[in-house]
């Protein structure tokens, strides 16, 4: 299916064979910072396609930045649909290579992307590329190696690679489309981390255990074990797999916080699985708690409080109130603790 009519306005000029796809939504100021990164890149060029999910980012962004490309779409599609109307028109344009990524993910190294083409192009095994991420919960990359099904920024892919496989699929919207996607490149050939390319993206967000987020991410996952189209049989385990582990952790935060609003994502994700177009956002409740930010100048004596999750984690599993994870980006601790909403 075409998804091209969900363009409201757009601009696109091809000089090169790469197009990097970029969605943003309200998120001017980390959209316009990974920009500026991406424009440090040496030894290879590309085009960036902004697109914009119904906000006004793009009105600002492309004063800042008047050489990328931009489409802006009648409604927020998510990043899913925004992915996938991104690679209709890559395909479209006959770009020979695409790179996904979010707008919030950091480049680490100027010679990353030029890096990761020459191993996309040293094999004909390959279909794709990704760079390492720093903060995988502690875990650090120093070697290549491969995978089949894999949460990815800076993805770049081979574009013929779509003649065989589909795109993302369109209803994912908020999370998921990556390993989808991952998944079905990987019936047809290697994916390779690059260990030696690093990117930057937080291993743990404080809107984990809102609703809005358990629902789709629940859902999604459903969807891709039982209904997505060319995944293979042991992603589809791993997929489903990490649904229980969400589910489970779902439900002991229900029981701790006693707010049982948990209980009815977990049913409403169940519906939205078994029909992914229809929606059901309107009927998501509210959180009684969220996890928020704390500023270190203000947890003086308390710091033995609060729990590093950093390396291990299961330890989110646990019912904990503080809890702290360490950034080697940032090379610090960043403290969070539930709040009520």
């Amino acid at each position: 299916m075409n998804y091209l009519n969900y363009i409201n306005k757009s601009k696109i000029d091809k000089r090169n064979s790469i197009q990097i796809n970029i969605p943003t939504f309200n998120s001017y100021e980390i959209t316009k910072n990974t920009i500026k990164n991406l424009l440090k890149q040496k030894g290879i060029q590309f085009d960036i396609l902004l697109i914009d999910n119904g906000s006004n980012d793009y009105k600002k962004l492309i004063k800042n930045f008047p050489q990328i490309n931009y489409v802006v779409l009648k409604e927020n599609t998510g990043s899913s649909g925004a992915q996938r109307i991104g690679a209709e028109l890559a395909l479209g344009n006959k770009y020979e290579y695409i790179i996904f990524t979010d707008n919030d993910a950091i480049l680490l190294d100027t010679l990353g992307l030029s890096k990761m083409k020459k191993k996309l192009d040293s094999s004909s095994d390959l279909v794709a590329v990704v760079p390492s991420h720093t903060e995988s919960f502690g875990l650090s990359y120093h070697k290549d190696f491969y995978v089949r099904n894999w949460s990815f920024h800076y993805l770049f892919v081979k574009a013929k690679a779509f003649e065989k496989i589909d795109l993302h699929n369109f209803h994912l919207f908020l999370y998921c489309d990556d390993s989808s996607l991952t998944s079905k490149l990987s019936s047809l050939g290697k994916i390779l981390v690059c260990g030696n390319v690093k990117y930057y993206h937080y291993s743990f967000h404080p809107k984990s255990l809102l609703n809005f987020y358990n629902y789709f991410y629940l859902r999604e996952m459903l969807f891709i074990t039982f209904r997505e189209k060319n995944i293979p049989f042991d992603s589809r385990i791993t997929t489903l797999l990490n649904f229980f582990y969400k589910t489970f952790q779902t439900m002991l935060y229900a029981v701790f916080l006693l707010d049982f609003s948990y209980i009815k994502t977990i049913y409403l994700a169940l519906r939205g699985f078994r029909d992914i177009r229809k929606d059901f956002t309107h009927l998501i409740p509210l959180n009684k708690y969220n996890w928020k930010e704390v500023n270190t100048t203000k947890i003086n004596r308390e710091v033995g409080r609060y729990v590093d999750v950093s390396k291990k984690r299961l330890k989110l599993l646990l019912p904990l109130k503080r809890i702290l994870v360490y950034s080697d980006y940032l090379n610090k601790n960043i403290y969070f603790e539930l709040v009520k909403n």
